[in-house]
């Protein structure tokens, strides 16, 4: 994941294809990701979409790889640490992909399970890999908090 060209060349592909998805979609007024759950009148409402941060947008291989370089396994107290230092990468054609429907005028929200004590961490990290956070609008979807 960190040195295949492999991998970035998949990722850059699939994030080709869901711009042109993307566009597809913004063409017509009554389709939706959600058609079982969309109810009301969403046609009528400005679209927006909604990402997953971690291993979709962001690359924590480099979290992934210190574990299995000092033989640990996941535990909060490291992986809060590895998110208080705010060095996780973007995953190849993912900011590309925020700025693009941020130019279209969509909202992009971020989802994550991140627990909400790593919000102001995982927003910096977020912010200075230039993903677009929404101007007034809090994007990032964070959980109320994590169990041990």
């Amino acid at each position: 994941m960190q040195r295949s060209v492999e991998y970035q060349a998949n990722c850059l592909g699939a994030f080709t294809l869901a711009r042109l998805r993307f566009d597809q979609a913004l063409l017509d007024k009554h389709w939706t990701a959600a058609p079982v759950e969309q109810k009301g009148a969403y046609q009528d409402r400005p679209p927006a979409v909604i990402l997953g941060l971690d291993k979709t947008l962001l690359d924590n291989s480099l979290y992934q790889a210190w574990m299995v370089k000092n033989g640990k396994t996941f535990s909060n107290s490291t992986w809060t640490k590895f998110t208080d230092a705010q060095i996780a990468r973007a995953i190849p054609g993912a900011v590309d992909f925020a700025r693009y429907a941020d130019s279209k005028g969509v909202k992009a929200f971020y989802s994550t399970n991140r627990g909400i004590d790593e919000e102001a961490a995982t927003r910096k990290n977020v912010e200075k890999l230039g993903f677009p956070m929404g101007g007034n609008v809090d994007t990032l979807l964070m959980t109320r908090g994590r169990p041990e």
